[in-house]
């Protein structure tokens, strides 16, 4: 009888996630060492190349931190949990996204800060919800000279993700304000308007001259993430 050995190769969608949900579920701790690029290469069958580009998404979305000569390590939550999406944050609650038809221009902290030109920027107003309340109040402003035939479902779903696709980062910035609601604000979150709210102003770089995306988002106080402004 002969025993056929067959290895099937993982793509970089699968060993991204495998490696996300360890470290989502706690089996890595802090400051943990990963498996280098050639273990990975092994583990999983795949090229040097492939096991590279997932290490380096996982370096951009939070989750790793590399030391050049000694590999790739876990981050502290406080740098990943900013990162994810609600429903990586709370698995096991209701989370859904929506598109809104209201739509602002993009505002003048952006354009003031990064000398950008309003008309270059189409705005997408998401809502997220958690188990049915309003969380988060999202205005995303994409670079039109850039990103053509924008794709409304992907972006409902994930902008990062879907802009990851066709695009390199080459650096982000993200800084947080303490602003008055507006009178939309007010009657997305149900609260009074000139209310205080957590509003966060976010930059991500195609390269060192071109902004590929502009995002302020909103929340309610009481979702003001504290771990995150250790990051800022």
């Amino acid at each position: 009888m002969i025993l056929e050995m067959r290895f099937f190769q993982m793509d970089h969608g699968y060993i991204y996630s495998y490696i996300e949900n360890k470290i989502l579920s706690n089996e890595f701790s802090a400051d943990q060492k990963m498996l280098s690029e050639n273990q990975i290469c092994i583990k999983f069958n795949v090229s040097r190349t492939l096991a590279r580009d997932v290490y380096k998404e996982l370096v951009v979305d939070g989750y790793l931190y590399s030391i050049h000569g000694k590999g790739y390590f876990v981050n502290d939550k406080k740098y990943w949990m900013k990162n994810i999406g609600l429903d990586k944050k709370y698995p096991h609650s209701e989370y859904k996204n929506e598109i809104l038809d209201f739509k602002i221009e993009l505002p003048n902290w952006f354009v003031e800060n990064y000398k950008l030109n309003k008309n270059d920027y189409n705005c997408f107003t998401k809502a997220r919800y958690l188990n049915n309340k309003q969380r988060h109040l999202s205005y995303v402003f994409l670079n039109n000279k850039l990103i053509l035939n924008m794709d409304l479902k992907e972006i409902k779903k994930s902008v990062v993700n879907y802009l990851k696709k066709d695009f390199e980062f080459k650096k982000s910035y993200n800084f947080i304000k303490i602003e008055k609601a507006t009178k939309f604000d007010a009657d997305f979150f149900s609260i009074n308007e000139n209310d205080f709210i957590v509003c966060q102003y976010s930059v991500i770089y195609h390269n060192d001259e071109i902004v590929l995306q502009c995002s302020l988002d909103k929340r309610p106080i009481e979702y003001l993430n504290f771990g995150y402004i250790a990051n800022v």
